[in-house]
């Protein structure tokens, strides 16, 4: 506005418009050096001086306008930042996903699920992590189903061994016993405990020379395996026939491991037998008595 004050008193005032209100905040504008600067002059006209003119500027407008820019700008910011915070979660929500899967994959192997598998999900890295753990769940899967199939064919192994009516006797390559079952306890009379690491020879009767022996493992070392009947000699000094086979087991390199025996005493067969043939012999003797008369 431009205000005219005479030297008699009186006033001129001169205004555009209505004031503009101030809206911005106080501590916005304080940051303006002079919202409504105010301006002097005297009328001087050939020496004489007719009166003053006072002008008042305001800057309200523009600073509600810079205001107003302000909070446009801030808005704009706020609405960047949001974008920037919301991408950042689904990033890290769609990264994480995959993480947690594996996470949860894992605990359900260590808790015994080996069926458990990931669907393939997240980044390539992750999900070549992924495939590879699925990889690894499914040959634990394959090695334990395995292992359990072994275990159960050496319990029904064991329990065969275990009650077998027949001797059995486990030596290594050098035919040190390693193991014999009830069975050859039974029949021989020696406890596990008194044979452990001797050679079958502790049940040897005497009654075969080195050269039956040296047949029997020629065709052991040729065949594998050799089947036939024994005189052997129980821990009372006892001899009693059996029939034997002892077969050798080979490891991965085809060398021998171990031998194993199973033998029956056949002492009841071997009477029955020698009675049969005591009543063919009377009998036969009978018939060429007869023939002759």
């Amino acid at each position: 506005s431009v205000t005219y004050r005479a030297e008699n008193g009186a006033t001129v005032i001169s205004q555009q418009g209505q004031p503009v209100e101030l809206l911005a905040p106080t501590w916005f504008a304080a940051r303006f050096a002079n919202v409504s600067p105010v301006g002097y002059s005297s009328i001087k006209v050939g020496g004489r001086e007719y009166g003053t003119l006072e002008v008042v500027l305001t800057a309200h407008m523009a600073v509600n306008q810079s205001w107003f820019r302000l909070q446009r700008h801030m808005a704009i910011l706020a609405l960047a930042v949001g974008l920037d915070f919301l991408g950042i979660l689904f990033v890290l929500r769609n990264g994480l996903r995959p993480l947690s899967a594996l996470n949860d994959g894992a605990r359900a192997l260590e808790a015994g699920h080996l069926a458990a598998r990931i669907p393939i999900q997240g980044s390539p890295e992750l999900a070549r992590t992924i495939a590879a753990f699925n990889r690894m769940a499914e040959a634990v899967e394959v090695s334990q189903n395995a292992l359990r199939e072994n275990l159960d064919r050496i319990a029904l192994a064991a329990s065969v061994f275990a009650h077998a009516t027949e001797a059995i006797l486990i030596t290594d390559a050098a035919q040190h016993i390693l193991q014999v079952n009830p069975a050859f306890s039974q029949i021989t009379g020696y406890d596990q405990s008194e044979v452990l690491g001797k050679t079958p020879r502790v049940l040897a009767s005497g009654q075969h020379d080195g050269a039956f022996y040296a047949t029997m493992w020629k065709r052991i070392r040729a065949e594998g395996q050799w089947h036939g009947d024994i005189t052997n000699r129980n821990k009372r000094g006892d001899v009693y026939p059996e029939r034997l086979s002892i077969v050798a087991v080979r490891d991965a390199t085809g060398s021998v491991a171990n031998y194993i025996g199973i033998f029956s005493d056949i002492s009841e067969l071997a009477r029955q037998v020698a009675e049969r043939t005591s009543e063919l012999e009377a009998l036969n003797h009978t018939l060429e008595s007869l023939s002759t008369t």
